[in-house]
């Protein structure tokens, strides 16, 4: 049983976090597929390969003068994880 599957069994929901090349060159598994992916990469386009949920697309989002991560969510991950019970 994978990481995965264990968190899954626990009934909670898995997505795996990465920066874009280590998802690409060290996470490129069939194995892995079945997960949403949240994809880390600081640029003005996210180039993953796969399919992906999640992208951060900035470190350095300042909002009321503080500094965020900047990420868009193309799912809506509140209702995913509720619809699981």
């Amino acid at each position: 049983m994978s990481y995965g599957e264990a968190i899954e069994r626990a009934g909670l929901y898995c997505g795996i976090y990465s920066m874009l090349s280590w998802l690409q060159s060290c996470l490129d598994t069939p194995q892995l597929d079945r997960f949403d992916k949240w994809v880390a990469r600081w640029s003005d386009c996210c180039q993953c390969r796969k399919p992906y949920g999640m992208w951060q697309y900035t470190n350095k989002l300042e909002i009321d003068g503080k500094i965020f991560d900047g990420d868009y969510a193309y799912k809506d991950y509140p209702a995913i994880i509720k619809s699981m019970g």
